[in-house]
C-alpha cells in the first residue's frame, strides 16, 4: 500500500513553529526539539493518532494525566528536560514501547512503571538515581536498559527476571555488587559495566548467559572464571582504562 503523506503545522506561543510529518498507515509523529518549552503542548494531548513525540531538549518539568488519551503512542523521548521527578502519568501509556527520560534529573522510578508491560527500551541515563525500583522487574518485553551515569548503589534481586534483556548499560554508577538472579537474563548480548562500581564482581550465576556476545569492563571488574577459561563460545571482553 502507497503511503499518503501530509504536513501539520502547528502553533506554538513563544516559539517557532514545528513541523509534524504523519503518515495516515503509521500515525503521526511529532517532533518539537529544542523548542524553549515549558510544558508540553495541550492540543498534543488530544490527538490519538500519535504515535511518536519527541520533545528533547527543552524545560518540561512533568507532564499532564490528559496523556493518558493518546492511547496510540509507542515512542516519547523526553531526554534533556528539567524533570525532577519520574512523570507517573507516563505510567498509563500501556502501548508505550519506547521511552526516553535521559539527562533529567530524576532521582527515583515509580512503581507504576510496572503498567508499562509493552515497553521495549528504557533510558534513563544522565539522571540522579540511586536505586531502582522492584517494579522494573515486571517489564516482561525489555530488550533494552539504559541505566549510565547515574549513582545507583544498589539493584532489585528480581532484575535478573528481565528475561527478554538483550542490551543494558550499568556503566558509572556506584554498585556494590550485581544480583545473582542474572542467570535468567537469558538473551543478554552486550552487558556495560565500566566504572559502574569500585571492585564490582560478576556472580558465578552469570556463567549460564550463553548468549552474552560482549562485556565492556573497567581493570577493576572481578570476572568469574569461566569467563576467564572462555568456557563461554562467544563471549568478547573489553577491557577500557
Amino acid at each position: 500500500m502507497q503511503k499518503v503523506f501530509f504536513i501539520l503545522i502547528v502553533a506554538i506561543t513563544g516559539a517557532a513553529c514545528s513541523i509534524v510529518t504523519a503518515s495516515r498507515t503509521k500515525g503521526r509523529e511529532v517532533f518539537m526539539n529544542h523548542k524553549h518549552l515549558s510544558a508540553v503542548p495541550f492540543e498534543l494531548y488530544y490527538d490519538s493518532s500519535i504515535t511518536k513525540i519527541s520533545l528533547f531538549g527543552n524545560q518540561i518539568t512533568d507532564i499532564d494525566s490528559e496523556i493518558v488519551n493518546l492511547s496510540n503512542l509507542e515512542v516519547l523521548y523526553l531526554g534533556r528536560n528539567r524533570m525532577k521527578s519520574f512523570p507517573t502519568a507516563i505510567c498509563n501509556l500501556k502501548n508505550l514501547k519506547v521511552l526516553s527520560l535521559a539527562y533529567n534529573d530524576i532521582d527515583s522510578i515509580p512503581d507504576c512503571i510496572c503498567r508499562l508491560q509493552n515497553l521495549e527500551r528504557l533510558f534513563l541515563s544522565n539522571n540522579k538515581l540511586v536505586y531502582v525500583s522492584d517494579s522494573l522487574a515486571s517489564l516482561k518485553k525489555l530488550e533494552q536498559l539504559d541505566l549510565n551515569r547515574n549513582s545507583i548503589r544498589k539493584l532489585p534481586e528480581d532484575l535478573g527476571y528481565l528475561s527478554s534483556i538483550q542490551f543494558m548499560d550499568l556503566s558509572f554508577n556506584n554498585l556494590d555488587k550485581l544480583p545473582d538472579s542474572m542467570q535468567y537474563m537469558r538473551g543478554m548480548r552486550e552487558l556495560n559495566l565500566q566504572y559502574a562500581g569500585a571492585m564490582l564482581r560478576i556472580p558465578e550465576s552469570a556463567c549460564s548467559l550463553r548468549m552474552l556476545e560482549k562485556i565492556k569492563a573497567d581493570p577493576s571488574i572481578v570476572f568469574p572464571v569461566c569467563f576467564l577459561a572462555q568456557q563461554t563460545n562467544r563471549l568478547v571482553i573489553y577491557i577500557e582504562p
